[in-house]
């Protein structure tokens, strides 16, 4: 569900090395604000001393890197000795390795039961002099083909993100290849992320094609909708370019029907052959979602 609004942040890179494609693992911490508020709902002290890796510490400073899943306990320290530490959570990148910034597409998320997001919350309330514990995961089967092809880019929600970083890594290396991008989101005066800078590519002539849908709008689109209507310049654009297509979103709902519409363009035998690994011209990947 939708929080505060959405953000970019920032991250200097200092020696980190990437493809377009890969993952950024941020390792979060729960707010003290938060943390609190867990404790005062089991009845606990903030201040109660409890050991944690062997180190003395307050219960309010171990529960902001511990998981809670509404784990019970009569004492602060059986409650810290039930949790692991938090895990981190992976975001797709946004940027070009050209780039001086590592930059990923942020939106706070909110639990059903009501609890924030521990890293989205984390992340969009940092402070441009706070330092950030993360690595880079390698994401190969969602990088750029290795002999330059013009790319069909479809994305919902968060998942622009790293269609947004092919892109920019595009714009950077003074590509010539046709790009198409499909995104769609619920609403285009809240949810167009990068907005100005899709409208600068587009007058850049990089995004030859743009094609954006808003489910929530008053009147609603979808991106399996322009992929039926455009099926024949997919087909060309794959056929006849040798385009490859990439896929970001969730994959519940929005994966499931763009590979439908997929399916029924190239036929179930040609689309298993275009997925299958070391032959991939349809590559799919999922944002991890930002608890």
């Amino acid at each position: 569900s939708r929080g505060l609004g959405d953000v970019y942040k920032r991250q200097d890179k200092q020696q980190l090395s990437y493809q377009p494609g890969d993952l950024l693992a941020i390792s979060p911490v729960r707010s003290t604000k938060h943390a609190k508020r867990i404790i005062d709902s089991l009845g606990l002290q903030a201040q109660d001393t409890v050991t944690l890796a062997k180190q003395k510490t307050t219960l309010l400073n171990a529960l902001t890197t511990l998981e809670w899943q509404g784990e019970q306990a009569e004492t602060a320290q059986q409650l810290v000795e039930k949790l692991r530490p938090l895990v981190p959570r992976v975001y797709s990148i946004a940027s070009s390795p050209y780039h001086d910034t590592i930059e990923l597409l942020v939106r706070r998320h909110t639990l059903e039961n009501g609890e924030p997001g521990i890293a989205s919350h984390y992340l969009c309330d940092l402070t441009p002099e706070q330092l950030v514990n993360a690595e880079i995961r390698v994401h190969s089967n969602f990088h750029l083909p290795k002999h330059e092809a013009p790319l069909i880019l479809i994305g919902a929600g968060t998942g622009l993100a790293p269609l947004i970083g092919f892109l920019r890594h595009r714009a950077a290396t003074v590509s010539s290849q046709q790009h198409w991008l499909l995104f769609g989101e619920q609403y285009q005066a809240k949810d167009f992320y990068f907005s100005k800078e899709i409208d600068l590519l587009c007058q850049q002539k990089l995004i030859s094609k743009l094609s954006l849908a808003w489910s929530r709008d008053n009147e609603p689109s979808y991106i399996g909708e322009h992929i039926t209507r455009e099926k024949a310049q997919l087909l060309e654009w794959v056929q006849e370019l040798g385009a490859n297509i990439y896929v970001c979103g969730n994959q519940v709902g929005f994966g499931e029907s763009v590979c439908e519409k997929l399916t029924e363009i190239f036929g179930q035998k040609a689309y298993q052959r275009m997925i299958q690994h070391g032959l991939s011209l349809i590559h799919i990947s999922e944002p991890t979602r930002p608890y």
